[in-house]
């Protein structure tokens, strides 16, 4: 399914792939995460990705992710010593991912990570520590690009973290899924989008234009009808919601809106790039290695790929 996907991507023109890994939390309360032998992709299986990625000569980008697991977590850091120890606790999966991406040729590798992500807010100093800390470790290992994702900065006093925006190598950016949920005027057409995404590029670009480096844009836009007003849901798997076992399958399926979508983020990048900022990348994101399209088996038909969906097209046009 891996290597059927990898042709996909290399035929819409894409030049590099991103993969994700990730571990789990084991201990929330005391910031403590599971080591690299419990992460989700083996060694084996993750050198497997890259070499096979190679062979379509298609460079990788290795995401990073922190999951809750059965833990229950909150999106509030309890204080800088707890936010210390969560990096602290992270630098072993890090550092080992970082090793193999050496050994592999990995194009680059992100420090931080997603999934959970708090808002940084009120506790600069101790991440920007933290984090120049592990930034030197990897970079002792592994000799490719090192990213960090930008989202947990949201509000944060980017003056308190100067030092670190500027040594790392760039930034990774995900727009707004839900970019009509606070407008009165729900109208999706390419220009009502287009001038909303500009909205948010124009804000992008004064906190992080300064520094130089390319902004890799990570796309997550769903096929269904509200997506652009309700943003991300869960689609690998079914959620209750009240006394329904799987809410997702009530939703409406629609291409057309996460076509206009990427249409209209796809415009937006190209006006702004070179003038607030440089494009590193535009990743659309959200593959599984497969698309099952049975709604009663998943969910793949509301889902953020663009497999076999009209988007598929656009980004093709655009990648060409």
């Amino acid at each position: 399914a891996y290597e059927k996907t990898l042709r996909r991507v290399k035929a819409i023109g894409a030049e590099k792939i991103t993969f994700t890994n990730y571990v789990h939390f084991s201990n929330f309360k005391n910031a403590e995460i599971d080591g690299p032998d419990k992460a989700a992709v083996s060694e084996a299986d993750l050198k497997f990705v890259v070499t096979k990625a190679r062979e379509q000569n298609l460079k990788v980008i290795l995401y990073l992710n922190l999951a809750p697991g059965k833990e229950k977590v909150s999106w509030e850091i309890p204080s800088a010593s707890w936010l210390g120890t969560l990096i602290h606790n992270w630098e072993p999966f890090v550092l080992d991912q970082a090793t193999i991406a050496e050994e592999t040729g990995i194009y680059a590798i992100m420090i931080n990570h997603f999934d959970y992500q708090p808002n940084i807010k009120g506790f600069e100093d101790a991440y920007q520590n933290e984090m120049l800390t592990l930034l030197q470790k990897i970079r002792n290992v592994y000799s490719g690009k090192i990213l960090i994702m930008i989202e947990p900065m949201s509000g944060a006093d980017l003056g308190k973290l100067d030092t670190l925006l500027k040594q790392v190598d760039g930034f990774i950016y995900t727009p707004f899924a839900n970019i009509l949920q606070y407008e009165s005027d729900k109208t999706v057409s390419i220009g009502r989008l287009k001038t909303q995404y500009l909205n948010g590029f124009a804000g992008l670009g004064r906190d992080f234009g300064k520094y130089g480096k390319p902004i890799y844009f990570r796309i997550l836009i769903q096929s269904h009808k509200e997506s652009l007003e309700k943003g991300w849901i869960e689609d690998g798997f079914c959620k209750a919601r009240g006394s329904d076992p799987c809410y997702q399958k009530n939703l409406e399926v629609d291409f057309s809106v996460q076509a206009i979508a990427y249409e209209a983020i796809m415009e937006a990048i190209k006006q702004v790039n070179g003038n607030y900022f440089t494009v590193g990348g535009v990743d659309s994101y959200g593959y599984g290695f497969t698309d099952v399209i049975m709604p009663d088996i998943s969910q793949p038909q509301i889902s953020h790929s663009i497999r076999n969906k009209p988007a598929e097209s656009i980004v093709k046009e655009w990648f060409k």
